[in-house]
C-alpha cells in the first residue's frame, strides 16, 4: 500500500498531485468529447425526424426544468440532479499504479451522467446532442470548461488552507458553476432557434 501522494509538502507529492490532475482532466475532456460526438451522430438521425420547432420546444422545456432544479440546488447548497456516486478515490491509496485512479475518475465524469452533477446543464447538453442541436465538438468545450478551472484552481490554490476553508471555496465554486449553468439554460432555446 502506498501513502496518499496528493498531500504533503514533498516535491514528489507535488509532482504526483500535478500529474493526478493532468491525467484526470485529460481523461475527462477525452471522454466528454467522445460522449457528445457519439450522441450528436445519433442526433443527426433524430433531427431528420423532428422539426426545428419540436427540438426548440424540447430543449426549452428541459432548460426550464433545469433552471428550477439548479436554482433549488444552489439555494440549498447541493449538487444538481444526478447519480449520487463517484469513482472511489481510495484506489489511489491502495495500488502502486496510482495513475489508474485519475484515469478512471476523469473518464467516469466525462461520460456526463454517471456521477454527481454540479449543474443540470450537463443533461441539457446530452439532450441537445441527442436531438441534433449540439455540434459534435461541443463535448470538448464542456470538458475544457471543467478542466481549465480545475487546473487553475489547483495551480493557484493555497495548499495551507484548512479543510473548512477549502470546503467553503468548493461550495462557492459549485454555486458559481450552477449560476453559469442557469445563464446557459436561459440562452439555449434562443440560440437553438437562431442557429437553425
Amino acid at each position: 500500500m502506498i501513502r496518499p501522494f496528493v498531500q504533503g509538502d514533498s516535491e514528489l507529492g507535488r509532482q504526483r498531485a500535478r500529474s493526478f490532475i493532468l491525467i484526470l482532466t485529460a481523461a475527462h475532456v477525452s471522454t466528454a468529447t467522445l460522449t457528445v460526438f457519439v450522441l450528436s451522430q445519433l442526433g443527426q438521425l433524430v433531427s431528420g425526424v423532428l422539426s426545428t420547432f419540436a427540438v426548440t420546444v424540447i430543449l426549452g422545456v428541459a432548460s426550464v426544468a433545469g433552471l428550477v432544479v439548479d436554482i433549488m440546488a444552489a439555494a440549498r447548497g447541493r449538487m444538481s440532479l444526478g447519480l449520487r456516486r463517484q469513482t472511489a478515490k481510495e484506489l489511489a491509496h491502495t495500488t502502486d499504479t496510482w495513475w489508474v485512479t485519475p484515469l478512471l475518475w476523469g473518464g467516469d465524469t466525462g461520460i456526463i451522467g454517471t456521477t454527481y452533477r454540479v449543474s443540470f446543464t450537463s443533461w441539457v447538453l446530452l439532450l441537445a446532442a441527442l436531438t441534433g442541436a449540439a455540434p459534435p465538438w461541443l463535448g470538448a468545450v464542456y470538458g475544457l470548461a471543467f478542466a481549465i478551472p480545475l487546473i487553475l484552481s489547483v495551480s493557484l490554490g493555497d495548499p495551507t488552507s484548512t479543510g473548512l476553508m477549502r470546503s467553503q471555496r468548493m461550495w462557492t465554486n459549485v454555486r458559481g458553476a450552477q449560476m453559469l449553468g442557469i445563464v446557459v439554460m436561459l440562452a439555449l432555446p434562443l440560440w437553438t432557434a437562431w442557429t437553425w
